[in-house]
């Protein structure tokens, strides 16, 4: 059972690990960047902060294991899903659902009850989750596709 906690630590670790580097190489690949969050979205990235600390922290000892294994997949589960519904915009791309996207792929851009959907010219479909981002970014992608559509 050890065994498995100190998994999910590292696991932890590496899911921070790869949403900085994902940041990180969209930041240096692109100008303009412009990055930052509104007050839901800030609470949401300081509750997966918070729970990996303490999952981090928590003891391996064997009374504490339900409780320990509870808040470490926990916090794995919402660091993996914050890495997808991140929205960065930059001068000719935006990062969306993970990946680094240039707005002249975009086809349209709508809202839907809690999505944000994205539809691509491949035909492909992408509905962020309450995206963490700031209203003026959200904003400047729809700006952005709805003007080239004209």
């Amino acid at each position: 059972m050890t065994a498995i906690l100190i998994l999910l630590k590292l696991c932890i670790v590496a899911s921070w690990g790869l949403t900085i580097a994902m940041v990180v190489k969209f930041r240096k690949e692109n100008t303009e960047v412009q990055m930052g969050f509104d007050m839901l979205s800030s609470i949401d990235i300081c509750l997966g902060m918070l729970l990996s600390v303490i999952g981090l922290c928590a003891s391996t000892d064997p009374s504490a294991y339900v409780f320990t294994l509870i808040i470490m997949t926990l916090a794995l589960a919402i660091v993996n899903f914050q890495r997808y519904r991140l929205l960065i915009a930059a001068k000719d791309n935006v990062l969306l659902w993970g990946k680094s996207r240039a707005y002249k792929d975009l086809k349209d851009v709508y809202p839907k009850v809690v999505f944000l959907v994205v539809k691509t010219k491949k035909d492909e479909q992408i509905q962020v989750y309450v995206p963490l981002t700031k209203q003026e970014i959200t904003q400047k992608l729809y700006d952005k596709v709805k003007n080239k559509k004209k």
